[in-house]
């Protein structure tokens, strides 16, 4: 898959949360190959940012009187600025005091030792940056911390990864070639008689007006969306859920809030099929192993928010007001492999769509829950999938939409009865090969407290293994730990 030559704002970005995030790959590395490391990472850096110049640009909120409010816009430099990448050597930082990165390894990577303000300072809100792509080399005794950071405004998931991807190829032809400077001069002409580009289809509509008019009193299109009906309807006067530039270090990922723990389950390919069989309908109809996944981590979440004993009350003792109030899962769907869509698959614009499951709480409690959930996670994809209109109608929303600087989306607490995902676990991160000295990277992490709240399903590890970032509350992350039909097929990695 190539990545595009031109890049456009769609309306899709514009409606996604303005913030920064970030990949962390860690490779095994000696000291005596630093430099070697360093010097591919640095010469297919340049060289992908002077290919494809607008990954060194600037993204910021558009104020022309022409445009609807709160639009994007990418200001592209005529030459590629800031192409060294930032290098840290943490070896002796307090930070990672006494953490080489065998031991990291043996801990299987916790994420509570990956400090943002260490190796991402844009993500933690320390440094403040427009720009849409940026990369830190974190060297620690022993190994590599690849710190790769991009604006959520410009990049989704599987954007990034084509990204890292061509960047990997870069590396690897780079430090594979005899001279460096031969690489560079001798392709860079190829690559730029490419034609491939980076259509944004959702940004044509007849008529703004006349389309919201027609489409805005449709709650699915705006869940779709992932945004609030109601809310955005007619936004209160202080409604301003979205900065005025981007990023704002602000609105850059926090920590994590108090009383919080985040730990990183791991589920083996077997547990997997088990589980899967365990969740399939009593109709026998087919449904994922990330189907089943989902269930499981939803009905457990639950039962550890809703049915502790330190509450006093078993799940049927709840009240029924609260018994009777539905709980949602939010699944996000790849928009590139959906039926006229009209979005190439080298696409690299946020193009996901929520696909939310909801159902009463007192169902999603049940002992016997998982085939029920998982039933319906599936036919809820199955409907999206299938509906060409509604995914097309959904685009028209996104680009008529009056003001997409006052948005309000659809989960706002991710803590109590609704739960988002986010997942990773078809993005062959694993696969990339940065060459011979970095090689494949031997975990994929996330920084501490990035997404706090979502349910990460990471990629999916060589040996088939998932491993799930879960952030509870202190107390539930206890009751979590000791429910055994969760651990029955999870396994605690690290925290």
């Amino acid at each position: 898959m190539e990545l595009p030559l031109s890049y456009n704002p769609s309306p899709l970005d514009e409606i996604i949360p303005p913030l920064h995030y970030a990949f962390i790959l860690a490779f095994p590395v000696k000291s005596v190959d630093r430099d070697r490391a360093l010097g591919a990472l640095q010469q297919g850096y340049s060289r992908l940012l002077r290919d494809r110049p607008y990954l060194s640009g600037d993204i910021a909120r558009d104020h022309s009187p022409d445009v609807r409010p709160g639009s994007l816009n990418l200001i592209v430099p005529d030459e590629p600025e800031n192409i060294k990448l930032d290098v840290a050597d943490l070896s002796d930082s307090s930070g990672f005091s006494g953490r080489s990165y065998a031991s990291i390894r043996e801990a299987k990577m916790p994420q509570s030792w990956l400090d943002a303000e260490l190796l991402a300072p844009c993500v933690a809100g320390l440094a403040t940056t427009t720009k849409i792509f940026t990369g830190r080399v974190n060297w620690i005794e022993g190994g590599c911390l690849l710190a790769i950071s991009m604006s959520h405004a410009a990049l989704d998931g599987q954007g990034a990864f084509t990204v890292i991807k061509y960047w990997a190829q870069l590396c690897r032809t780079s430090e594979n070639a005899s001279q460096f400077g031969s690489v560079i001069g001798g392709q860079s002409g190829q690559t730029k008689s490419e034609t491939i580009t980076n259509p944004s289809p959702v940004r044509t509509v007849s008529s703004t007006t006349t389309t919201f008019e027609h489409l805005k009193r449709r709650p699915e299109l705006w869940t779709l969306l992932g945004l609030h009906a109601e809310d955005n309807l007619v936004p209160p006067d202080n409604a301003i859920s979205l900065p005025l530039c981007i990023p704002a270090a602000s609105t850059a990922i926090t920590g994590m809030g108090t009383g919080m723990r985040t730990c990183i389950f791991s589920f083996s390919d077997q547990y997997s099929a088990s589980l899967k069989a365990a969740a399939t309908p009593l109709d026998g109809k087919w449904i994922s192993a990330k189907d089943a996944l989902t269930a499981h981590i939803w009905t457990s979440l639950m039962r550890a928010r809703f049915g502790g004993e330190e509450k006093s009350r078993s799940m049927s003792d709840l009240d029924k007001e609260t018994y009777g109030l539905p709980s949602s899962i939010a699944v996000l769907i790849d928009g590139r492999g959906l039926p006229g869509s009209g979005f190439q698959p080298s696409r690299i614009n946020n193009t996901v769509y929520h696909c939310r499951t909801q159902l009463p709480l007192s169902t999603v409690l049940k002992s016997d829950a998982l085939p029920t959930l998982a039933g319906a996670i599936r036919q809820n994809i199955e409907t999206v999938k299938s509906n060409r209109d509604l995914v097309n109608d959904a685009n028209a929303l996104a680009a008529s939409i009056p003001d997409v600087g006052r948005l309000t989306h659809v989960v706002n607490d991710f803590m109590d009865r609704d739960t988002v995902t986010t997942s990773w676990i078809d993005l062959p991160f694993y696969d990339l090969d940065f060459g011979p000295t970095l090689g494949k990277p031997e975990f994929f992490r996330i920084p501490r407290g990035q997404f706090a709240g979502l349910c990460c399903m990471l990629p999916r590890r060589p040996n088939g293994d998932v491993e799930v970032i879960l952030s509870a509350r202190e107390n539930e992350m206890g009751r979590l730990l000791g429910d055994t039909n969760f651990l029955e097929y999870a396994k605690l990695l690290c925290e």
